[in-house]
Formats: structure tokens, sequence, C-alpha cells
């Protein structure tokens, strides 16, 4: 390990006394090239402690990489209990304590005890980072401003409000730095809000001298930056310090803007005016503002004040957290989670949340919901031709997609038969006409009446056969097209009476039949728009305007299907009767998420029963 550091031993000491069930306590650190070091560690190690060091380093990898409390089963008789060390808003490392197990509830209160002993930490880590200078005067030696530091978080920690803690501070700095003013203001919604003046109870935030300091303040706070101002500088002397803000771009230092501070300074008639930041992590909570009447900070001076900030910026957020409503809380633990998800050098997390975000947003576009469905096209009327007598067809003059028109000969059934019928009761009528003539020549009233009769009933069979054959010319009924099967190859064979041998279709007056999934069919309303496209025209739509929903229903790979039937609002040459393809119907706007998932949603709540 590293050699051992006596005030962090020291701390490792007494947080092994304070926690009743602790057996030993360790330091590491995560170093800036990622690996892990040993700091401290009280009791000493024994020279045969190599299973307790695996333990540990194992542990103190899987806090640092997870970067939140971890505890885990050593043995049967002990734990280790992990907790990350964080130190100006970045990781610094772990503390890690060896615990008895003897009742499981103990836990919570150790861990409390480790969370007070942290501050105590943070002091100690802050006095490592202060450099050491050579003391101009007696009071502000390095022992001193420790000691100096102590009794402000002493202070500090006494006061039970964050407006006492604030006063508590400002008085405490103006005494220390000898100031004429010390402000202090903390960050609202709004900006800087001026909160504590040195040794003033009370005081109106109306005045013009508050106005100004709350200016300088915002003026520090927007632009993210310490600002040193005195009467001797005809430009302003700042400081952006990259370790405490690295959204600040130090080649820009030059061109700070100092109007609010050179407003208070004038109006103030003070020597020099200081506005220090106080931050948690990158996060801006306050701005210290410091008037100088007679003389400006020296560096031991300015050295103590960031060593004071930084206790005291901790302090103030630890009462802000602990002050804070339950939304404020969420709040604070959302944004640091999604800073510890989404924080530098982490692209890919950033770009899948950024599409998560955008779909979620998506999700609540609305946009017009079709419902899609099958189509086919029928006509609105349809004629039959069928066989008006039994015989056997003897040719046929068109077959189907043909035009015809009202008249038009489709086909001819054979009428031999018809023929010779025809013959054979002319023959016969005029025979009976003949026995007729003679009969009244002759005066036999009787035998002429017997033979008018049979010319009557022969004439009548005649009529018959007559009609007939001129049944046996099949015409089309009304103008359309052919959309029956094929019958050439049936030419000789019989047809009984009755036998439907041609369909017509009119080739204006179209009628859409869209096949409607159940699920969907309680959307459907008449009137409702929609839009069909045709498998053999799928480079044009056509518009639909709901007529009838009829619970007329058929299955279909499974599912059951409604027929909806529409009218077309715009006819073509180019439509025939039996085509199919694909139709939408316009029910009204949703939102995205709701088109794309309701589907989903209602099998699940079938499905569940809920």
């Amino acid at each position: 390990m590293h050699p051992v550091k006596a005030p962090l031993k020291r701390w490792l000491k007494q947080q092994q006394q304070v926690i009743p069930n602790c057996t030993a306590a360790l330091l590491v650190q995560r170093t800036d090239d990622g690996k892990t070091t040993f700091v401290a560690q009280y009791p000493e190690p024994a020279a045969n402690s190599t299973s307790l060091d695996t333990a540990i380093t194992l542990a103190a990898e899987e806090v640092l990489q997870k970067q939140r409390l971890h505890l885990v089963a050593q043995d049967d008789r002990h734990m280790l209990m992990a907790q990350p060390v964080s130190h100006q808003g970045k990781l610094w490392g772990a503390v890690i304590l060896q615990l008895e197990i003897g009742n499981k509830k103990d836990v919570p209160a150790s861990l409390k005890r480790l969370q007070e002993g942290m501050v105590w930490l943070q002091f100690l880590l802050i006095q490592q980072e202060t450099p050491a200078l050579a003391p101009a005067t007696p009071e502000f030696h390095a022992s001193a401003h420790t000691e100096q530091l102590l009794q402000l978080a002493i202070k500090l920690l006494g006061e039970n409000s964050l407006q006492e803690m604030t006063i508590s501070l400002v008085n405490f700095l103006a005494s220390q730095l000898q100031s004429n003013r010390v402000c202090l203001g903390l960050q609202a919604k709004t900006g800087i809000e001026l909160t504590a003046v040195s040794f003033s109870a009370n005081f109106d935030k109306r005045t013009s001298a508050m106005q100004l300091l709350s200016d300088a303040m915002d003026e520090a706070a927007d632009q993210r930056i310490n600002i040193h101002l005195d009467v001797h500088s005809t430009d302003t002397n700042s400081t952006a310090d990259s370790t405490t803000d690295p959204t600040r771009d130090l080649s820009k230092a030059s061109t700070v803007i100092q109007r609010c501070h050179e407003n208070l300074l004038k109006h103030q008639q003070v020597a020099a005016v200081d506005s220090f930041l106080l931050r948690k992590g990158t996060q801006i909570i306050g701005v210290v503002t410091l008037e100088h009447r007679t003389n400006e900070l020296s560096a031991e001076q300015t050295q103590f004040l960031q060593g004071a900030l930084r206790v005291a910026q901790e302090l103030i957020a630890l009462k802000q957290a602990s002050q804070g409503s339950i939304r404020e809380h969420l709040r604070q633990r959302t944004r640091s989670q999604l800073t510890r998800w989404f924080g530098d050098n982490k692209l890919t997390r950033k770009l899948i949340g950024a599409a998560a975000v955008l779909l979620l947003c998506t999700l609540f576009f609305p946009a017009n919901y079709w419902v899609a469905s099958e189509a086919s096209l029928q006509s609105t009327y349809k004629y039959l031709v069928v066989a008006p007598q039994e015989g056997y067809l003897s040719s046929i003059a068109l077959g189907p997609g043909a035009k015809v028109k009202k008249g038009d000969a489709l086909a001819q059934l054979n009428d031999e038969e018809l023929r010779l019928e025809r013959r054979k009761l002319f023959s016969q009528m005029q025979q009976s006409q003949q026995e007729y003539d003679n009969a009244l020549a002759n005066g036999n009233r009787a035998q002429a009446a017997i033979a008018n009769e049979k010319v009557e009933q022969a004439t009548s069979q005649l009529e018959l056969i007559e009609q007939q054959q001129a049944r046996t010319q099949l015409v089309a009924p009304s103008d359309g097209i052919i959309t029956s099967d094929d019958i050439s190859q049936t030419l000789g064979a019989p047809v009984k009476q009755g036998q439907v041998l041609f369909e017509i279709s009119a080739s204006q007056g179209y009628v859409v039949h869209l096949w409607v999934d159940e699920r969907d069919i309680r959307y459907l309303k008449p009137d409702q728009p929609g839009k069909i496209k045709l498998t053999s025209i799928p480079n044009e739509h056509f518009d639909i305007t709901l007529k009838n929903i009829s619970p007329i229903s058929e299955i279909r790979e499974g599912k059951n299907y409604f027929r909806v039937e529409a009218k077309l609002n715009r006819e073509s040459d180019v439509l025939r009767p039996g085509m199919t393809g694909s139709g939408k119907v316009l029910v009204g706007s949703q939102f995205l998420g709701w088109i794309w998932f309701h589907d989903l949603w209602y099998w699940l709540r079938l499905t569940l029963w809920f």
C-alpha cells in the first residue's frame, strides 16, 4: 500500500471507535489514470492478510465502478460495507469498513454514523489540496487555517435553519477577513436571490444598494466565473477555475463583463469587490460577494477564503437537501442519476436517451387513424341470362369480359326439334282447316264445329312453338359486361330450363365491399370518408364513402371479418367488376402511441381479463 497519511489514519481510527461493530477501516483512492490505491488503513494490516486485501480490492472495484453503497459478506462473521467518497463533485475514492455480523438491523445505524463522519473527511481532503504557502501573518498559517475551518464547520452545523447558517457564514467571513461587508445569495428559479448580509439581521432587498449587490451576483453566476475588481484596475481580473467549472471556456476569460461590479464599486465607494461562486458539483448554488473599503485580500486570505467556501458550499448543499420538499428531493435525485448515466464521455447513452425522448414525444403526436381492410369492386346491378327451356347449345356469340348492349345476341339453342314440331302442327292445322271447309260445304254443322276446334288447337300449339323458337336466341337484357364463366367449351351439351348461362354486370354504378376486422368494426360509421387502391391500378387511388355496415361476417385466415359497403365517388373506364385491392377508412384523430400499440393493449386486456 501507499504510505499512511496521519490525518486520514486518525479519521479512520475515529470511525472505528464511533461505529461499535466496526473492526477495521480503510480508505482507497481512484487516481487520474483509473487505478485504485490504498491510502490509509486502521488498524495496521497483519503480514499475512492477503485474503483481506483481496476481498477489499474486489469491494473497492465494485463500489468505484457503480458509484453507490456496496455490501458484501466476507465470511460467516464479517461483512464489508463500501461507501463512495465524492470531493468537489467528482469521485475521489471509497471508504471500506469491516463489520461484525451480529444483527442486520445495526447496518443502517452504522451507515448513518459513517455519513456523519464524511463531513470531517471532506475537511481533511480540502486541507490536503491546499498548497503550503509561506504565511505573511501569523494568524494565517496552515494550522490556523485548519482550526478556523473546523470552527466554521462546527458553527454552521450548529444552526437550525438554512437562513441562520448563511447569516453565521457571512458574519464569520466578515470577522476573519475584516471586510467591510460580506453578502451571500442563493440560486433561485429567477436567478441569484440575496439571502444574508453580514451584521444585518434585517435588510430591504428593494433598496438600490441591495439591488446593486444582487446584480453583481447575477453577473458572476451568469458567466460562471469568480470576479475581482478594484479601483486600480482598468480591466477585469477574472479567474475561471477549470477544475471547479469545466463548462467555462478559459479562452474567453478576457471578455468578462463587470459592469455591475463597477457600479457597485462606485456606489459603495470601496477599494475592491470580489464575487466567489458556491458550487455543488458543476451546479452553481450561490454567490458570496465581499466589499473591502481600505485593503484587498492577500494571497493567504484568498487561500483561507477558498477553503472556507469549500466547507460552506458542502454544508449549504446538505442543508438545502435536508430542508427541501419531496419534489425537490426527487428533482435532485433525478438530476444526479441522469448525470451519472448521461455524463461526459457517454455519447452512446446520450444518443440512446435522445432517441428515447424523441420516441416518447412522438407517441403523443396526434395523427389521422385509418382502419385498413381488404377491398373488392362489385357492380351495383347484375342480370342473369338463363336457359328458357331444355335443349342443346348450338352456338355462343360472346364470352367473358365482353361489353354488350341491350339486344345483342349472346348464344343460340338448337331449335331443330322445334322446327319439326312446327311443320307437323302446321300440316295438322291445314288438314283440320280443309275438314272444316268440307263440313260447311255439306251443311254438316257438327262436323264443322269439331274441325274448327282442331284448327284452333293446332293454331295455339303452333304459336307456342314459335315462341319457343324465338326464345332459343339468347340476347343481352341490358348494357353491361359479361362476368360469368366461359361456356364456349360446352357447345352441344344439354341445358336445363332455368340454368344460368350468362351473368351481365352493369358497366356503371360500382359498389365497394370492404372486409373489416371485427376489432375495428366499432370505429366505422356511415358517411365516413376513405380510399381504396386496386391491385391492377396501384398508382391511383379512388375516394369512397361508407354506405352501410352489414351484419354479414366471414372467416378469413382464422379471423372474423365484417362486410362494409361503400360508394365509389369517382368512376373510370379502366374499372372492372371483381377487381380487388386494399382500402382505408378515416375514423378520426388519435395519438401515434395509441395507433401503434392499441391492438397489443386490447389483446392483453382480452387475454388477462382486466
